[in-house]
């Protein structure tokens, strides 16, 4: 079942003024609950990371830090935290009605969609970091491929795409990174442009504007995302347990 972006975006609970803010490129990690009234939506924008603070309406927000009636500064991660953002119904189905490339056991206990791009370094930092949980066959990696870097990556996701084996392909393609890769496609087949484009469009619809861009379910089955090489502590929400 695909998901258009409207609809994406009318099933989101985000407030007004935090959609405003996706807009702009400010991309949401988890929100959590801030005394007043206050919800805290933790993010990135621009490679930093940022804590807005929504207020009850929803329309209206502030970015910086909070303080208590004692002076005493309040750490966003010291906060509760609130059930994921993101439907299931939503961003997972989307995910999935992707063109993938499984990565791991078929019968892998966890399951994660992950925006790719061949030329992307964070990408290429992801893969190699998720060595250990995919050969241990407790995760899947579903690598929806996309070109957002230029410098020939849309060939190098069509070269994969195309391949007897795809996930041979794109597992080459790791462990020769370093030294360029796997060589790019040229002409493009229109199957594999079509893919390109219709997992562009998926990207889009689920708010990534950069990739890694990673989908999962947290230990309670609700769907979150990630933005970004997550690492220490991050790359265990992400992954499960080693």
């Amino acid at each position: 079942m695909l998901v258009s972006p409207a609809a994406l975006a009318e099933s989101t609970p985000f407030p007004a003024a935090i959609r405003k803010l996706e807009e702009g490129g400010f991309e949401v990690f988890e929100r959590r609950e801030a005394p007043g009234g206050l919800t805290a939506y933790v993010g990135r924008l621009s490679q930093r990371a940022f804590t807005v603070f929504a207020t009850a309406d929803g329309d209206h927000a502030v970015s910086g830090s909070l303080y208590d009636k004692d002076g005493k500064k309040i750490a966003p991660e010291s906060l509760p935290r609130l059930p994921g953002p993101l439907p299931t119904d939503g961003y997972w189905a989307r995910a999935e009605a992707s063109r993938w490339i499984a990565d791991g056991a078929a019968d892998a206990p966890r399951i994660i969609y992950l925006f790719t791009d061949p030329n992307c370094t964070y990408c290429d930092q992801f893969w190699r970091a998720s060595r250990p949980w995919v050969d241990a066959g407790k995760v899947q990696i579903r690598h929806i491929l996309v070109a957002v870097t230029g410098r020939g990556a849309e060939n190098k996701a069509a070269a994969i795409l195309s391949a007897a084996s795809p996930v041979e392909a794109l597992t080459t393609h790791g462990k020769t990174w370093m030294k360029g890769g796997i060589r790019g496609l040229a002409p493009i087949p229109d199957i594999a442009r079509q893919a390109l484009e219709d997992n562009q469009a998926a990207m889009q619809a689920l708010a990534f504007r950069g990739t890694p861009g990673i989908v999962y379910l947290d230990r309670e089955d609700k769907v979150r995302r990630f933005v970004g090489m997550p690492y220490s502590s991050n790359l265990t929400e992400v992954m499960g347990p080693r």
